[in-house]
């Protein structure tokens, strides 16, 4: 069940200005995914010239981290459909394959060996172990678990990670660097539209739908 409120209480240590220039609309839709893809690239530590995949790339979390692995100087290998593929490479992905059920055999076409990490932000689970390098690094977004899968320990040293967003919670440290991402145009927010609150219904639709590239904003 989803609930909508107008107002929010927050502590005043949890809130920073929005971005200079940014709509309410566009503002709304950088914390979660920013902050996600920040703790993302935090917990990985890679270092400038690493090699990171994002699968899932041209939803609005896999945008956010393409934009800011590029930014930090990370060599960025992302999938898109045809339709998608000029919003990821203007996103920043150095490389783009084909999404789907190829997509392990596109990143291993030029990464034999394997990346140094990859985002595993379509949910497309173990198989993706095959274009990590050992020792290298899993990340699995919302918590997608499968029997024996991601709980098995890798026989070549990778390691799984699973950032989980209200680690930063109250971080305005963090929330700050977002907004100054924003303010520099790293982070470019997308609002796919903007709809009444009475519309949330028909919102949750066209989520479920598939194909929303950004966000769908409510507005009160």
């Amino acid at each position: 069940m989803a609930v909508y409120v107008e107002y929010v209480v927050r502590p005043a240590g949890w809130v920073v200005r929005a971005p200079e220039g940014a709509s309410h609309e566009a503002a709304a839709t950088l914390p979660m995914n920013g902050l996600t893809a920040l703790l993302t690239l935090d917990q990985l530590a890679l270092a400038p010239g690493s090699t990171l995949a994002v699968v899932g790339a041209a939803g609005a979390l896999g945008g956010y981290l393409v934009q800011m692995a590029s930014n930090a100087g990370l060599t960025v290998i992302a999938d898109a459909a045809p339709a998608d593929e000029a919003l990821v490479r203007e996103s920043g992905a150095a490389i783009v394959v084909a999404r789907g059920a190829e997509v392990v055999d596109g990143i291993r076409a030029h990464f034999p060996d394997g990346v140094d990490a990859v985002a595993d932000v379509a949910l497309l689970g173990t198989r993706l172990f095959d274009v990590v390098r050992d020792g290298g690094s899993l990340v699995r977004i919302r918590q997608a678990d499968e029997p024996g899968g991601y709980r098995a320990e890798s026989t070549r040293g990778i390691r799984v990670l699973t950032p989980f967003v209200p680690e930063y919670a109250g971080r305005t440290d963090k929330l700050d660097e977002i907004r100054r991402l924003a303010e520099a145009g790293v982070l470019i927010p997308r609002v796919a539209k903007a709809l009444p609150a009475a519309e949330a219904p028909d919102a949750h639709r066209r989520f479920a739908a598939g194909g929303v590239r950004g966000r769908l904003v409510l507005t009160f």
